[in-house]
């Protein structure tokens, strides 16, 4: 049995002097968790709510069968970004068929990662090299960093592709609103100057509370400033896709390279802090947990993700021990649902926007790419056409693109 489900061993020998670490971590990683999940179901096109699905019931499977007792699944803004990307090929955004086919998606990506870890294809990571997932973060950066300046600016901006979306946002600047530019333009510098003078506060949390404040205070929603607006309480409601064989087939391949960037960005992180705390992970049960993390996910409401980088982050910081950390959180974004979700309808989506802006900027960095010119031309080329065919294609076909261009040198 704890072989099978790892968290079975962590509670058999579980020291009462770690709980407090792990509540401490946990509640850090909740003031995270809250707001960035609502800001990254913007980019999956899902509703806000499903960001707090997505931070609830894929955690609580992979903390129970994770290999690793350091990682943190939850929402991403690369994963998150390409099953927009995927789904926008189908539907319009904001359409209940948008959400079907997101959840359907999820599910296919789930099961591909279980029977892949069944079959121990652990090593298939190793075909997302280091420079393709250098050019795909900074492409995919970009573009997230790009589509949310509209909220920031207040305007609609249109066009296919990042330098279409450029231009429109650019033709459109004229019709900046006034009082949305000012609240995006204050959350912005309240994240970056928290991050700056005062990192151990939970920026994200401090600038939401900020904004709904302001919003009640100045009343501007009456001024034309647009907010979340009413989110559905309740723990989310068990929902089988609709499988369609015709739509399976039409998703899978998407799916296979959403599958490839989930389990290529979570191993390389569940590697990083295996090695810091001198714990094993095991590939092929990594695989498993986070197949099963993002089925169950599915079919209670969630897009696809993969282990998050700064939650996991935030947890090691604040002293985590174990996944049990991760249970309290499931816990605390359970009451969220429950009890505190009205707290957000007057959250302006400008602040949701600048969330997202502050979370991804720091992802567009060219000097690690640069530096590849000098050890590998091969390395360099496959990150700078793995970012090329992100803007100027779409996230995925910049992705496969790299991998073709990473394999190609090895011959």
């Amino acid at each position: 049995m704890r072989d099978l489900v790892p968290i079975v061993g962590v509670i058999k020998r579980y020291d009462r002097s770690w709980f407090a670490p792990d509540l401490i971590a946990a509640v850090t990683v909740w003031a995270i968790v809250v707001p960035e999940a609502m800001a990254y179901a913007s980019i999956a096109g899902m509703p806000p709510e499903t960001g707090l699905y997505a931070s609830m019931v894929p955690l609580l499977l992979y903390a129970v069968l994770a290999s690793s007792n350091r990682a943190t699944v939850g929402p991403s803004a690369a994963v998150a970004a390409l099953s927009f990307a995927t789904v926008a090929a189908f539907a319009s955004p904001g359409t209940e068929e948008f959400v079907t086919i997101t959840l359907l998606l999820t599910l296919i990506v789930g099961v591909i990662l279980v029977l892949g870890g069944i079959a121990k294809l652990g090593v298939v990571a190793d075909f997302l090299s280091d420079p393709v997932l250098k050019g795909f973060i900074v492409g995919v950066a970009m573009t997230i960093a790009l589509g949310q300046l509209s909220k920031v600016f207040g305007i609609e901006v249109e066009g296919e592709g990042f330098f279409a979306e450029a231009l429109d946002l650019i033709r459109h600047l004229p019709d900046t609103h006034v009082q949305t530019l000012l609240v995006g333009l204050a959350c912005l510098a309240a994240l970056f100057g928290l991050e700056r003078w005062l990192p151990r506060i939970p920026g994200a949390i401090v600038v939401v509370a900020g904004a709904i404040a302001a919003t009640n205070l100045l009343d501007l929603e009456a001024r034309g400033v647009h907010v979340a607006g009413e989110i559905p309480a309740g723990l989310p409601s068990f929902v089988v896709p609709e499988l369609g064989v015709s739509a399976i087939a039409t998703l899978i391949p998407g799916a296979i390279g959403i599958a490839i960037v989930v389990y290529g960005e979570s191993m390389a992180l569940t590697k990083t802090f295996g090695a810091k705390h001198r714990e094993r992970v095991d590939a092929d049960k990594e695989m498993i947990a986070l197949g099963a993390a993002n089925t169950a996910g599915a079919l209670f409401g969630s897009f696809a993700t993969p282990a998050s980088n700064a939650r996991t982050a935030a947890a090691d910081s604040a002293g985590q021990r174990t996944q049990v950390s991760s249970l309290i959180v499931v816990l605390l974004v359970a009451l969220t649902l429950l009890v505190l979700t009205g707290l957000f309808a007057d959250l302006p989506e400008a602040a949701l926007g600048a969330i997202v802006v502050h979370a991804v900027i720091g992802l567009i960095r060219f000097r690690p790419i640069t530096k590849l010119r000098r050890r590998n031309s091969v390395d360099f080329w496959a990150a700078v056409t793995t970012l090329i065919g992100v803007l100027t294609l779409d996230v995925l076909a910049g992705l496969m693109i790299g991998v073709l261009v990473s394999l190609g040198g090895l011959m």
